[in-house]
């Protein structure tokens, strides 16, 4: 007696005959999916054959695609750690970066930059012992007090030797004028090429300027780096 057979009924990947026209192609390119690439449908496979790593498409919301990363080389953060509150999941595909204070986070293309708004560094070459601005903060349009306190750096191209002031001021605004009150106090450290050089805080208009004094006659390369702080 012949033994009998049982087939199964046709399914997506059964026998005997698989439904193979039901399965979606992979989409196989040159770049990873992005958030624009909405038009395909859920479970849509993309792989980018030059990174070696592969996407599904998971979910369409507010005209965005979340495509998750499955394998490959160049698999998408999946979680962020801090240095508290534990491993940080995203919520629907999306982790935050944010910041407080005098912190400030900047996004652009696939970068995220992080910032300090108080914070002061700028650089500038003196040839003469003129006066020079080396950077101008303005102060606002509302009445405050700002303190400022920064580093000046130099190095004597000409002669070679160099000099730092540690320079601390006050200066207040009542949104259209600043003053500077009483005098800067500053810690100079500087060699003897540098004796004649000097820096200071002063103000214009509505601006705190921070200023150098080179030395006539010689190339000098400046250096300010500090914060400054506000109160209204």
């Amino acid at each position: 007696m012949m033994a009998k057979i049982r087939t199964q009924p046709n399914s997506l990947y059964g026998l005997p005959s698989p439904l193979q026209s039901n399965l979606l192609p992979p989409i196989v390119t040159n770049r990873n999916p992005t958030a624009q690439d909405t038009g395909y449908s859920y479970g849509q496979i993309w792989v980018n054959k030059l990174a070696g790593a592969v996407y599904i498409l998971a979910q369409v919301s507010a005209g965005l695609a979340i495509w998750v990363a499955v394998g490959g080389g160049a698999v998408d953060v999946q979680t962020l750690t801090g240095n508290t509150g534990g491993i940080i999941p995203p919520t629907a595909g999306n982790i935050n970066v944010v910041a407080t204070g005098e912190l400030t986070v900047a996004g652009a293309g696939s970068t995220l930059t992080i910032s300090n708004t108080q914070y002061i560094n700028a650089t500038i070459t003196t040839t003469d012992a003129t006066p020079t601005t080396i950077y101008t903060l303005p102060l606002g349009g509302s009445a405050a007090s700002v303190s400022i306190d920064v580093d000046f750096i130099c190095r004597n191209v000409t002669d070679g030797g160099g000099a730092a002031y540690n320079v601390f001021g006050l200066v207040t605004t009542d949104g259209t004028t600043a003053t500077e009150i009483g005098q800067e106090s500053y810690i100079s450290i500087e060699s003897a090429s540098l004796a004649q050089g000097d820096s200071l805080i002063s103000v214009s208009a509505n601006n705190a300027l921070l200023r150098v004094i080179g030395v006539a006659g010689k190339t000098i390369n400046w250096r300010v780096v500090g914060f400054f702080r506000s109160v209204s």
